[in-house]
């Protein structure tokens, strides 16, 4: 683990910090705190009724790090009920930061296009790749009648990749009549120029198959419709709610193995929270404490020895390692829901300095709720630089990770781990009035499909 401090040394700090904190005896509400909060600080958590945290855990202190408001999508986690024939939702409500990383279809969704000539008609600006294609790079100036051809270069699941134009390549090769001689003939190829994030010209040939989904861009006219297009959660809002959404690409909420990347979105907020991470030797479990929630808070009464104290600062850094994925990070609410009610209209976002906190980006699976070992298994970590919601201090970077399409097995219909079949599904558009009954329709045509293909 790549840690500022040893684990050790964190441990020590905290032993120091809780050792030596003395506790105001009257309890603020959550918004009470918010309102003198100018710190990052230890803070003690009475059990709210509403909040969705053991009484256990209350027994520790927490160091309360930011404030923070976000605007956050609500949805629900949809799993096929066998008894109702339906889908029903399964597991808590969902929530999903406005810049959370991650590309969602629109269901029934007709945005998965199986080829690159596919793609080109969009016109669209950019389009993900969810499958590894090969393309060629330049190998010297191009036009229509002359495309050099250089290296290949593999495209990864998760890049995206901007549309230019169709160029022809083309030579002559030489075939074998009946009469055994030799007749020079003209070969024809169309590519599609495309632009990485480097700027690199990548060539790929219009019948290289793949999985490849454009990218939705309010420039795009009205030749196409919403469900041709992924989309960033934030690009959602417009539509709509209540919306039926699949995760196509992006990182899927830690600890709940009931997650089927079929979604409903029901509704969006802004929310105040205070972002927190527990005082507990061996573990790091970090949450955003709703404003507006039951609980109660306990200060410090003297914040003046934390201001030089060396172990505070090193505990400040280690909890800045794994605060910022968590909360771009789709997760299970803290409080029950329509207690989450969301902050005062046109209220700006608040957010926390990079700089500020020497943030780092070194994620331990065995920490926090962002990775476990039975998620990185399915998951490789790669760079994905969405869109952000615009505030001051917000931080630029961002990650996420990609889902492998497991193998089927010949004794099963659906994937070998059964939590992720719907991430795995290609789910085709027909025009049917109930969009559940047409994904419970098409999962057996598509696994049809699927053994033909193999």
């Amino acid at each position: 683990m790549n840690y500022t401090g040893s684990e050790r040394e964190i441990d020590e700090a905290i032993s120091e910090i809780v050792a030596g904190s003395q506790w105001i005896q009257e309890k603020k509400t959550p918004l009470e705190f918010l309102s003198d909060f100018h710190l990052a600080q230890p803070i003690r958590i009475s059990h709210g009724s509403d909040l969705d945290l053991s009484p256990a855990d209350t027994l520790h202190p927490f160091l309360a790090f930011s404030r923070r408001r976000r605007t956050k999508v609500y949805a629900e986690n949809l799993a096929w009920n066998e008894i109702l024939k339906k889908y029903k939702q399964k597991g808590p409500i969902l929530e999903i930061p406005k810049d959370y990383p991650g590309w969602f279809e629109i269901m029934p969704n007709q945005s998965c296009k199986k080829s690159i000539a596919d793609i080109v008609p969009m016109n669209c600006k950019q389009f993900l790749v969810r499958t590894m294609v090969i393309g060629h790079l330049s190998a010297g100036n191009n036009n229509d009648n002359d495309l050099q051809l250089g290296s290949e270069m593999k495209i990864y699941p998760g890049d995206i990749l901007r549309m230019g134009q169709v160029v022809t390549k083309r030579w002559k090769s030489s075939s074998v009549t009946s009469t055994m001689s030799k007749k020079p003939k003209e070969l024809v190829t169309k590519f599609l120029e495309c632009i990485d994030r480097e700027e690199k010209h990548i060539y790929l040939p219009l019948g290289h198959p793949g999985e490849f989904y454009a990218i939705w861009d309010s420039n795009v006219g009205n030749a196409t419709t919403k469900t041709d297009y992924v989309y960033y959660v934030y690009d959602l809002i417009q539509f709509g709610f209540p919306l039926m959404v699949r995760l196509v690409f992006g990182w899927p909420p830690a600890d709940f193995p009931q997650f089927s990347g079929l979604l409903r979105l029901i509704d969006v907020k802004k929310p105040d929270t205070i972002v927190t991470r527990n005082l507990k030797h061996g573990s790091c479990i970090i949450m955003e404490l709703p404003a507006d929630c039951e609980a109660r808070i306990e200060r410090l009464e003297n914040l003046d020895f934390l201001s030089n104290n060396s172990s505070f600062n090193k505990l400040l850094a280690h909890a800045s390692d794994h605060i910022y994925p968590y909360l771009i990070g789709m997760k299970q609410i803290m409080t029950r829901y329509p207690l989450c009610a969301s902050a005062p209209a046109g209220g700006a976002d608040i957010g926390f300095n990079r700089d500020s906190i020497g943030m780092s980006f070194n994620q331990d699976k065995r920490i926090g709720h962002m990775a476990n070992a039975r998620d990185m298994k399915h998951f490789d970590i790669l760079n994905i630089f969405p869109p952000l919601e615009e505030s001051i201090g917000q931080v630029a970077d961002s990650w996420t990770l990609c889902f492998k399409d497991p193998m089927f097995s010949s004794g099963d219909k659906f994937s070998v781990d059964r939590t992720r079949d719907t991430l795995t599904s290609e789910i085709k558009g027909i025009k049917i009035n109930d969009p559940e009954e047409l994904l419970r329709r098409e999962f057996d045509h598509i696994l049809v499909e699927r053994e033909a293909e193999c």
